[in-house]
């Protein structure tokens, strides 16, 4: 009796200890090297680099001289959980012409570590992006935008299944973001009880 209880508490650790290597979305999760950041040092370096390596004008070609001056942040709420908050002013012959602020929510839990990557923006043909997308393209992300222009204020809220991050200065800087966003998303997917 004594020996059948222990082989049977002995093959449920090794199936509970098994499952806690899995992810949340049952893949094997990344362990982190004992020299790699945590996930707060990740965040934080990004909140940081984040506004630095990000902003711009993008001018868009064609009559009117139309720019738009991007600025972008990141909020770290609690463990995986983040907000970007960004603003974009809309120039033209060098008159603000409208604005937008943005926040977009999510936990980096939700964020499939493979599909980060560095892009053209869709804002202009000068632009590059970090972009990222929920496992299965579900959508978890709560985007939240204030539109005005002519003094009349638009608000829109939805939910959106990839995140389009910044506008850089460079291509090695939005490297740089993109590489930091991946483990941060790697380590919050480790954090996965199921």
């Amino acid at each position: 009796m004594c020996r059948a209880n222990s082989t049977i508490a002995y093959s449920l650790s090794i199936v509970l200890a098994g499952s806690m290597l899995l992810g949340s979305r049952g893949a094997a999760a990344q362990t982190p090297s004992p020299s790699s950041p945590s996930l707060q040092d990740t965040l934080s370096w990004l909140k940081e680099f984040l506004p630095r390596a990000t902003g711009g004008r993008v001018t868009e070609a064609g009559p009117g001289d139309v720019s738009d001056l991007i600025t972008e942040n990141l909020e770290i709420i609690s463990g995986c959980h983040v907000a970007f908050h960004g603003d974009r002013t809309s120039y033209q012959n060098g008159k603000a012409m409208s604005s937008d602020d943005f926040t977009d929510t999510l936990s980096l839990a939700d964020i499939n570590p493979s599909t980060i990557s560095v892009s053209a923006s869709q804002l202009g043909p000068n632009g590059i992006a970090v972009f990222m997308y929920t496992t299965g393209n579900i959508r978890l992300i709560a985007d939240v935008n204030n539109h005005v222009s002519d003094g009349t204020t638009e608000h829109q809220a939805m939910h959106i299944y990839y995140e389009s991050v910044g506008l850089f200065v460079d291509k090695a800087s939005a490297q740089r973001v993109a590489n930091a966003f991946k483990h941060a998303a790697e380590l919050c997917a480790s954090t996965q009880p199921f």
